[in-house]
């Protein structure tokens, strides 16, 4: 790229108003013995330089110019000049990369919202599948697009890869949905169901642990990030990560299609529900979709 930049800084000093007034561009000689053979490399660049400048826009000009200045220590020629004022090479960059990256959050801010929300309500029906949240589900999914607020926020802020885009996961679903209904279970074992403050004081327990469980988790990865263990992961073996991974798969299935029928599907016995033509028929479109 030093190369091509040298040769672009050969072309005419004097600035124009747009790519398509600048004059044709003109036989570039070799001045190097370096570029004395025709396969080298820096030979080739200059080659190819010429009818490359053509395809240019104004900004991608602008950028190249800015990076040929302060790769070579070239002067600044003005791009834009009239009526007193003028603009240089890296201010027309600065300025369209700006414009730019600015609409470009806002589609990635309105794709990724597209995408989580409905993801989200899902995700929420899938942990607390148990029947004893069912009376609270309104609130305790708001609360998951909260945390997941939260979730990118952090990721956006303290991420060291900017080109990446932060998004809650299904991976977890499997633990927290487990983990929620063993609470449930445990919690009204000899009780009765149907007791407003027993479901109240469940709901409370799930919602603490699963938090509790959550930051752990986080403060182990943090842990496993700081010291480099992640290559531990790299021993397991593959028919482990094959088979968590297509349990993960089916799992997602299992959650979609008791979210189709309205029935938990808890034990593969529970499948049995799809024998009912009423069950069978709101869970055929959500199965076609999902495949």
């Amino acid at each position: 790229p030093l190369n091509t930049f040298a040769c672009l800084s050969i072309m005419p000093s004097k600035s124009y108003g747009s790519v398509e007034d600048s004059p044709k561009p003109q036989p570039i000689h070799r001045h190097s013995s370096l570029l004395d053979s025709p396969k080298s490399p820096e030979a080739s660049a200059l080659q190819f330089a010429s009818p490359l400048m053509r395809r240019f826009s104004e900004r991608s000009l602008g950028d190249v110019y800015l990076n040929t200045s302060q790769s070579l220590g070239t002067p600044q020629t003005p791009l834009l000049k009239g009526n007193g004022t003028e603009k240089t090479a890296p201010a027309v960059a600065e300025e369209g990369s700006g414009n730019d990256s600015f609409i470009y959050y806002i589609v990635y801010a309105l794709v990724n919202s597209i995408m989580c929300v409905p993801c989200l309500y899902g995700y929420a029906s899938v942990i607390f599948s148990h029947p004893v949240y069912q009376s609270h589900i309104n609130a305790l999914s708001k609360l998951v697009i909260l945390s997941s607020v939260v979730h990118q926020i952090c990721f956006s802020i303290f991420s060291s890869l900017p080109f990446s885009i932060g998004q809650v996961q299904d991976a977890g679903l499997i633990f927290l949905s487990a983990m929620s209904t063993t609470i449930a279970k445990s919690m009204l074992e000899g009780e009765d169901a149907t007791d407003e403050e027993l479901v109240s004081e469940i709901v409370s327990t799930t919602i603490v642990l699963l938090g509790l469980a959550t930051a752990c988790l986080g403060a182990v990865l943090v842990v496993m990030g700081k010291f480099r263990l992640a290559d531990a992961v790299a021993y397991l073996p593959l028919p482990v990560v094959g088979g968590y991974l297509a349990y993960i798969g089916y799992f997602c299935f299992e959650a979609g299609v008791a979210l189709c029928i309205s029935h938990p599907i808890m034990k593969p016995s529970d499948w049995g529900h799809l024998f009912d033509d009423k069950s069978l028929l709101l869970a055929t479109p959500g199965i076609i979709a999902g495949i």
